[in-house]
């Protein structure tokens, strides 16, 4: 049921980075995310945000005793030239952030030796006003027709799977009180339960889902849950089909979003399957992955956005407008993909792009949805998604910055041996970097045709150390 009355969360989301090596011999890996509250929502939802945070700082342990114990391990195996390393990565995809509730889907995927590796997945589900982890009951207070009602979707949706005693496998994970051993996220209109490889099927049948429509079965809903914002935007993985739902609640409709690699000819068509109709898009820009969105307006207006990677890891979002049983091209925006920190709020989110002045960086900026639906960035200057420092070789003048970023001193000269750490861009003429005294500086950097690139007139790679560009 949409309402005014519901506003969403954003998140600060950025990932951490380990390796274990012996030597040059490299070990292990290991990638997971550390993320909070935006300050605004830490202030507004404190109990939330205590929630989350020690969420984050519990993995942030766990990973490092990780990378400890199986870098030891991966020593110890260490057989030579062919040997592949060890990793344990975590990843979160956001499925509701409101002031109802936030549920992620958490991904564990790792390798330790073997034949393949092992993933898991489990759904985190917090109530937004009082902080608390939710159990299932909350949202389904009465799980008893669960095990049979699953049991029969999973047939349904999986026909090819050799499922053994999967009856007996739902009702031992549902229990007999809270469904505990139920792994499941909470989605504006849905509520989706997740079966790991090997869970109650073969490890080669994958995951494995069962998503419930609110509208299918209201009777099983605690309504507290069921009240979603007017406008909203949907996570979907590619490949798989998933639910939409183009009038804001009621109806579900089945979309499936691909990329054909059959022929060399075809790889790269973009294929959504929209309810049985399907539509095939030849873009100019061949890509190897996409991440689809599904975006609801609460004025009609539905759209399929496609963050999609291509080479060299470049980026772009294509816009796709869906009208009734149509989907058509609206266009695409260039050099810029879907953020760390998810794709929420259709009003408000970030897109990360790839930027080139005075090295090579990922860099994000703020956007809305305009009227055609094409995103429209809120203003001209990215935020660098790590601190990169570089370090002078001779004296660099700049201008000085106040809190707001207006110039407050023109013309500073900084002495060489200084350490600066860019913090933003606009990707074209200027980069502000923090410098070892805290002050903000301006550096004015003249890209010409693309290289080289100049401060003061200079070669920057006269101006500095620690310069880093990609091919």
């Amino acid at each position: 049921v949409p309402s005014k009355d519901i506003r969403f969360l954003h998140f600060s989301v950025e990932y951490q980075y380990l390796t274990g090596k012996d030597g040059e011999n490299f070990l292990y890996s290991g990638r997971y995310p550390s993320f909070s509250l935006s300050d605004e929502d830490a202030s507004k939802y404190a109990l939330l945000g205590t929630s989350l945070k020690n969420y984050s700082e519990a993995l942030d342990a766990e990973m490092k005793s990780t990378k400890d114990s199986l870098t030891a391990e991966a020593r110890a195996a260490y057989s030579g030239d062919d040997f592949s390393p060890y990793y344990y990565n975590a990843a979160i995809d956001f499925k509701r952030t409101d002031s109802v509730a936030a549920s992620f889907l958490e991904t564990r995927d790792s390798y330790t030796g073997g034949a393949h590796n092992d993933t898991e997945y489990t759904g985190r589900n917090f109530n937004t006003q009082t902080g608390g982890e939710m159990k299932l009951t909350d949202v389904i207070p009465d799980i008893s027709t669960l095990p049979d009602f699953l049991t029969g979707k999973l047939q349904e949706k999986y026909p090819d799977v050799p499922f053994t005693d999967l009856q007996k496998n739902i009702g031992d994970l549902c229990g007999t009180t809270d469904g505990s051993g139920l792994k499941w996220t909470l989605g504006y209109y849905d509520l989706t339960f997740y079966f790991s490889p090997s869970a109650i099927a073969p490890y080669a049948s994958g995951l494995l889902t069962v998503t419930i429509p609110f509208s299918q079965k209201p009777e099983l809903f605690n309504p507290l849950y069921t009240t979603a914002p007017e406008s909203c935007v949907i996570a979907l993985r590619q490949g798989e089909t998933q639910y939409i739902y183009p009038d804001g609640s009621s109806t579900a409709v089945e979309m499936t979003v691909n990329l054909a690699n059959d022929s060399e000819e075809d790889f790269g068509k973009r294929i959504i399957t929209l309810g049985t109709d399907t539509f095939t898009f030849n873009e100019d820009q061949s890509v190897y992955s996409v991440v689809p969105y599904f975006l609801h307006f609460s004025d009609g207006r539905n759209y399929l956005y496609l963050s999609c990677s291509g080479d060299n890891d470049y980026q772009s979002m294509e816009v796709y407008q869906i009208e009734g049983e149509n989907v058509s091209y609206v266009g695409n925006l260039g050099n810029a993909g879907a953020g760390e920190d998810g794709f929420i709020d259709p009003g408000n989110f970030s897109l990360s792009s790839r930027l080139d002045i005075l090295s090579t960086y990922g860099g994000q900026r703020r956007y809305h949805i305009a009227n055609d639906g094409m995103p429209a960035a809120d203003d001209d200057v990215y935020h660098l998604s790590e601190g990169l420092q570089l370090t002078s070789k001779a004296d660099v003048v700049g201008d000085i910055l106040d809190g707001q970023y207006q110039v407050a001193e023109k013309d500073v000269t900084v002495p060489s041996g200084t350490v600066f750490t860019l913090s933003r861009t606009d990707g074209e003429t200027f980069a502000d970097a923090i410098l070892s005294d805290g002050r903000l500086l301006r550096l004015y950097v003249d890209t010409g045709d693309g290289w080289p690139q100049t401060v003061n007139g200079q070669d920057i790679e006269n101006l500095f150390d620690g310069l880093r560009f990609a091919g």
